[in-house]
Parts: structure tokens; sequence; C-alpha cells
């Protein structure tokens, strides 16, 4: 009971309260988001894991993974699917965290900030990016999907509905706007929070080259996901 991290408004903090203490207190949602006194590794590097994590969900449900998945199906190792997507899943989790921590420890250098401080306060700023790439790579699942939901509702009282052929509900040129562009949103709101950190925990931390680690990173990751979004879809058709 000494933090409202996860906090679901039960209500318990109330009735637990040593001090008698009622009084509810609504606070922006943002503020504590800059304002962090506990902040925890394992929740910061969770955050850059979301990253990992939604680039692999991205990519193994693309044409390029079929094939590559069968080009190394040949192989003794990797031939388990188990251990295939588990090694691609590390490697690009491993891949996410690993630059997160190497820009937390160029900006330690420029800044002279301790550097499992830079790691626990910066890690949350990376959020928004994963939200929305998650958000765009949905997008493609309910454009190009949603001609299966007929059939599906149908089945499930015993009737059967030829499924639709045809091209997605938008065209391919607007799809791919929107879900550039929810990621551009992404990027704007991580570049947004890096700064809010920056002007709330760290005086030393001004725009300008202090910054330039975490805007690289940024923007990597940016480039990557939008690379992957970019690929074709693999039918489910």
């Amino acid at each position: 009971m000494d933090t409202n991290r996860y906090c679901s408004m039960c209500g318990n903090c109330l009735k637990a309260c040593p001090h008698g203490s009622l009084r509810l207190e609504i606070r922006n949602p943002i503020k504590e988001f800059v304002t962090q006194k506990k902040e925890m590794p394992e929740n910061a590097l969770i955050a850059v894991a979301a990253l990992g994590v939604v680039a692999f969900q991205a990519f193994v449900m693309t044409g390029p993974w079929a094939a590559l998945r069968d080009a190394v199906a040949a192989s003794a190792i990797l031939s388990n699917d188990v251990v295939f997507y588990g090694g691609l899943l590390i490697g690009f989790v491993g891949l996410a965290v690993g630059l997160f921590l190497a820009a937390s420890r160029v900006f330690s250098r420029l800044t002279g900030a301790e550097y499992g401080t830079q790691v626990r306060r910066f890690g949350f700023a990376f959020l928004p990016l994963a939200l929305f790439a998650h958000i765009g790579h949905n997008l493609g699942h309910l454009l190009g999907g949603y001609r299966l939901v007929p059939a599906a509702v149908a089945a499930s009282f015993g009737a059967s509905v030829q499924v639709p052929q045809g091209s997605d509900m938008l065209g391919l040129m607007v799809w791919r706007f929107l879900q550039f562009g929810l990621l551009a949103a992404g990027v704007a709101l991580s570049v947004w929070a890096l700064r809010r950190l920056c002007a709330a925990t760290l005086t030393a931390c001004a725009p300008g080259r202090r910054a330039l680690p975490f805007a690289l990173l940024t923007a990597l990751y940016a480039v990557a996901l939008a690379l992957i979004l970019s690929l074709p879809m693999a039918s489910r058709l």
C-alpha cells in the first residue's frame, strides 16, 4: 500500500490508511509518467521489450515469414517450431532492449547522470511507439479480414456462408497511409515523452546533442517497424 503504480481503484488504500484519511485525489493520467518516484528497471525494460514483441508478432504474419520458415525447416535444430519461434522472439526482444541499453549508456556519458537511473526512467517513453505500431498492425487484420466475419457468425449457428473474394475494405494506399500515420503518431508521442522526462527529471538534459541518442533510437525503432509493416501480410483465407 505504499505505491499507486498498479492502482485499480479498488479503494483498499482508503480502508487501510493508518491516518484515517478518506480523501481520494484524481490526478492527470500523464502526471506520474514524468514524475516517477520509484522507478523500477523491470517495468522500464518491459516497456522497451514490447517493441520487440510487436515487431516479432507483425513479422510472423507476413508473406516473407512463411518463406523464411520453409527455408530453415530443413535444419535439424530449427526444424522445431518451438525452438525457431522462441529463438526469433528472443532475438527481436534482445535487439530492442540491447539498443536501448546502449543508448542509455551513451546518454549517461553525455550528461554525467547515473546509468541505471536513465534505464529506469526513459524506458517508458517508448510505450507510445509500441502501442501505436501494434494498433497499426492490427489495422491490417481489421481492413483485410472483415470478409471472414459473416462466415464465422454463420458457422456458430451451424450455417455455411461463402466467403466473398475481393480486395480489402480500403485501397492499399489508404491502408498504408493509416498505418504509417499511426506509427508517426507513436513517434511523436515518444519524442514528446522523452522531452518531458528530460525537463522534469534532469535539468542537464537540454534539447540538442545530449538527447540525440534516444532521438536516434526512436527513429531507428520507427524505421524498423515501418519496414515490417510494409511487408505484405499473409492471407488467412
